[in-house]
């Protein structure tokens, strides 16, 4: 079972990731929604998004969204739908600030709500995907996901929770190759980061009776600072490396609980 921490390991900046990544690319001419003056948006080519207007309202909604306020920007965004309805900026951004409230039927709702304006920024996939692996409905979050990193989003986070997401469907070869490009693109050192990627990647290698890279991966989550003993001693996934001298070798490094 890999460790269940991966669900959240890259939380610090996750809700960075989800509001500020690539959009997909279009050559044609673009039109922003009223809500994009500060760029946190994505500029779409939609009918729907043209026909948007740009009431007095905009100050007020990118102040709370500044401000850290989720709770009032779900609140004015909420108003300022019912008044633009069309607005697939506005949508995606009500989205994500429900989506940070943990509201994710909501969310599932007025993502799929953007898709169907015709939303085309690979954030949607992402969040739609994070909803479904924070349900550990992995099979589901998988081609959301997979669709978020191949329309442009290829960061370390979204790597990581693809890779977390194919370990626990059991698909072990893509789970290692995926851990293998989220080190790639660049996870941020600590416990909590690359600690627990080398370790859920232990967990692959040894599904895959690797046992030599499997070694190596526990060695870095201890470099890493990644000291949970309980999690060498019980993870089940590592059970066939735990009569083996240098396993023993390893726990000898980690403090005693």
């Amino acid at each position: 079972m890999t460790f269940r921490r991966t669900a959240i390991f890259w939380g610090a900046f996750s809700l960075l990731l989800i509001t500020t990544d690539a959009t997909a690319q279009n050559t044609t001419p673009r039109q922003r929604s009223p809500l994009d003056a500060t760029n946190w948006g994505v500029v779409y080519d939609t009918p729907a998004t043209k026909s948007v207007k740009a009431p007095n309202e905009v100050p007020s909604v990118v102040a709370a969204m500044y401000g850290n306020d989720p709770q009032r920007t779900v609140e004015l965004l909420a108003d300022w739908i019912k008044e633009n309805p069309n607005d697939v900026t506005a949508r995606i951004q009500y989205s994500r600030t429900l989506l940070q409230l943990r509201r994710f039927d909501e969310a599932t709702a007025a993502y799929e709500k953007a898709l169907a304006l015709g939303a085309n920024d690979p954030g949607v996939f992402s969040g739609l995907g994070q909803i479904k692996f924070g349900q550990r409905q992995y099979e589901q979050a998988i081609p959301l996901l997979t669709r978020a990193i191949e329309a442009g989003m290829r960061n370390s986070f979204l790597y990581g929770q693809l890779a977390s997401a194919q370990l626990h469907a059991g698909r072990n070869e893509e789970a290692v190759k995926t851990y293998l490009k989220a080190f790639e693109a660049g996870i941020p050192p600590g416990a909590n980061t690359r600690g627990v990627a080398y370790f859920n990647l232990a967990c692959g290698y040894t599904r895959l009776r690797q046992k030599d890279k499997a070694f190596e991966a526990l060695t870095g989550a201890v470099a890493e600072g990644f000291t949970d003993r309980n999690a060498y001693e019980t993870d089940e996934d590592l059970a066939p490396l735990r009569a083996e001298p240098r396993f023993q070798e390893l726990l000898g490094r980690l403090p005693k609980q």
